[in-house]
């Protein structure tokens, strides 16, 4: 998603578990914080799927260490439905939600069980469909991801220039690509 122009830059990726993460991937935030595009927006829920794609892609299925990418993702495809009229489906519609419970009971006495259904399955397919593209770069890239493994796993934290060195040598050197899983 950095490539295409519409995520924001990593920093720096680790190994190492803070709090309830397996590890972590740090980005640079784009300047304007309040004002994300459709694109910017998908990119930001493909990055935190990338975890959870990889380790099912690798291991078969996934570990809890990606809760919190889940609720951010959730999260922002949410509100692209229910706040910001970004769902295709849908168009412009708001719905106050609270963090805690979902739905409020003012949402479900002021709208219908049918509609709250539709942004439920809004919200899914943004994830769905993002979750494909996911899936489709990480088996296009995988042998540089596998290739940059054993250095990361050596060091446990790699910073922005040694990842764009090493995905850059991995491309360079047109290392055969893994099937995919």
């Amino acid at each position: 998603y950095e490539k295409k122009g519409w995520g924001e830059p990593v920093q720096k990726v680790t190994i190492v578990p803070r709090a309830d993460m397996g590890g972590f991937l740090w980005t640079i935030p784009n300047e304007d914080l309040s004002n994300f595009t459709y694109e910017q927006l998908i990119a930001k829920i493909g990055t935190g799927l990338g975890s959870y794609v990889a380790e099912r892609k690798e291991f078969g299925n996934n570990c809890r260490g990606v809760e919190g990418d889940m609720q951010m993702l959730y999260g922002i495809a949410r509100k692209m439905v229910t706040r910001w009229g970004m769902s295709k489906e849908l168009g412009p519609i708001w719905i106050e939600e609270t963090q805690e419970t979902g739905y409020p009971m003012e949402a479900k006495k002021s709208h219908s069980e049918a509609l709250l259904q539709k942004v439920d399955d809004a919200t899914k397919k943004i994830i769905e469909e993002t979750q494909k593209e996911t899936e489709q770069t990480l088996n296009k890239d995988w042998y540089i991801l596998r290739g940059m493994l054993p250095e990361l796993i050596d060091k446990e934290e790699l910073e922005r220039e040694t990842i764009l060195n090493l995905v850059d040598k991995f491309r360079t050197e047109k290392a055969p690509r893994l099937e995919s899983i």
